[in-house]
């Protein structure tokens, strides 16, 4: 039987993980090339999770009529966005980063809706969700549009793109899962890892970034083991396990709690308070992304 107190703890630990993974990668960023500084990751990430896999005995093999599925899935929840978010944080915060992933689910749920795949589509409170989400999400970028600093227009772009590649990949992760009963949970997300690590080594290299990539201070290689081990290998185990233990909606609220613990880590290592704005709109955003959550949750008990 799960115990809720370590399913809690987990869940706490894996806030922590992904909301500072924002913070790691801006220090991974000021010395090593974007997407040099993403292959890292992934490389470190990959080596982990296998290590892992094998020392708990859990299968590493998937059957190769699947493996094209999961390697989409690993391109759109890995390879793209942390290509995007690792370029897009060159120039912007890594607060603003977070609150902008703090938008996944509004995409995720839209994205569904277009292709027929959102239960709670035709539901005006879920579409009352979505709008207040955008609105508040409109409030954050406000004054990046109206008076942008050096290269924010471009690094607020890429991380849209990186929420959006999040969204997609949410989606086909969700035809793989039920499509695929006869791979292994966790051996899926090996695999989805192997296709990221050979997206971002083979673009890090066709750019030049990956030579550059290898010789960055202590710091910043402690960041990049941070990213590979805590924020990838081990946070996606402890994801999934509350997947197997809450359901994919509760574990879900991972995303709500994230853009919080950046802000909060952002000001504590950069000293960086968010914009009036980025805190207002970020409180609408997650009003927004709440009253989604629970009619969503509404939707699934119908």
């Amino acid at each position: 039987m799960p115990s809720p107190v370590k399913n809690n703890l987990l869940f706490a630990l894996l806030s922590l993980f992904w909301g500072g993974s924002f913070i790691a990668i801006k220090v991974v960023v000021a010395e090593i090339p974007p997407f040099g500084g993403a292959a890292l990751r992934v490389l470190v990430g990959l080596t982990g999770l296998f290590v892992i896999l094998k020392a708990m005995n859990k299968p590493t093999a998937v059957p190769w009529h699947g493996r094209w599925r999961l390697w989409l899935t690993g391109l759109f929840s890995q390879g793209f966005p942390f290509a995007l978010l690792f370029w897009g944080e060159r120039s912007i915060s890594a607060g603003l980063a977070g609150l902008i992933n703090g938008t996944v689910p509004l995409w995720t749920f839209t994205l569904g809706a277009l292709l027929g795949r959102e239960p709670a589509a035709k539901s005006p409170r879920a579409w009352g969700g979505v709008a207040l989400g955008f609105a508040g999400t409109a409030l954050i970028f406000w004054p990046t549009l109206v008076a942008p600093g050096p290269g924010e227009l471009g690094g607020v772009a890429a991380c849209l793109g990186m929420a959006l590649c999040y969204a997609i990949g949410s989606l086909i992760a969700r035809s793989v899962l039920v499509g695929e009963k006869s791979v292994d949970v966790y051996a899926g997300v090996l695999h989805q890892q192997v296709a990221a690590t050979a997206f971002l080594v083979v673009l890090a290299v066709l750019t030049g970034s990956l030579p550059r990539a290898l010789a960055p201070s202590p710091a910043a290689w402690g960041a990049v083991a941070y990213l590979g081990l805590a924020s990838t290998a081990v946070a996606f185990l402890i994801f999934f396990r509350l997947i197997r233990d809450w359901g994919s909606l509760r574990a879900s609220a991972v995303t709500y709690v994230m853009p919080v613990v950046t802000l909060v880590l952002d000001q504590l290592f950069f000293g960086r308070w968010p914009r009036p704005s980025e805190a207002a709109g970020a409180g609408v955003v997650l009003a927004g992304v709440l009253l989604l959550h629970f009619q969503k949750s509404s939707a699934q008990k119908a």
